[in-house]
């Protein structure tokens, strides 16, 4: 990603801006982990106080039209929503606001084999959007993945 980046911002036939956005959710997103819920196919391994950003998508796509509009040329943003959240606990929250059985809780190294999910499930990163919000006028719709999962189930 940062050398993506270094490539863009030192480009000199073209002004770009980059975007750092936060795990995706929300209507499109979401959709795809019903099923593996439903089915219980989806173990998560404990969170263990670690948390990750999150963004809706129609949060995001809102992020990109400010970038554009209002975006410094060489800048980055972070565009996630306000309340970081485990991603053991969002998968739960997910199951929980679509009445789905809770996912099986595993230890973390079970979930070597799969490298993107390991990786995920035992990282914490907390990061602040307020730069979006102050320069591009962008603010997520929902403070949390918990307010916005709620607002997806009732759009359903």
């Amino acid at each position: 990603m940062r050398i993506k980046e270094q490539l863009t911002f030192g480009a000199t036939y073209m002004e770009g801006i980059a975007l750092r956005f936060g795990l995706f959710y929300g209507a499109g997103g979401t959709d795809a982990l019903l099923p593996m819920l439903r089915r219980r196919q989806l173990p998560v391994a404990d969170d263990h106080g670690r948390v990750l950003p999150w963004v809706d998508l129609a949060d995001a796509a809102r992020a990109v039209a400010a970038a554009v509009d209002r975006g410094g040329p060489g800048e980055a943003y972070k565009v996630t929503d306000r309340t970081p959240f485990g991603f053991a606990a969002h998968v739960r929250a997910v199951a929980e606001e679509f009445g789905l059985p809770k996912p099986l809780t595993v230890p973390l190294w079970t979930m070597r084999p799969l490298s993107y999910a390991h990786v995920t499930m035992r990282t914490t990163l907390r990061v602040s959007s307020a730069k979006a919000e102050r320069e591009l006028g962008w603010t997520p719709r929902h403070a949390s993945s918990r307010d916005g999962l709620a607002a997806l189930r009732a759009a359903a």
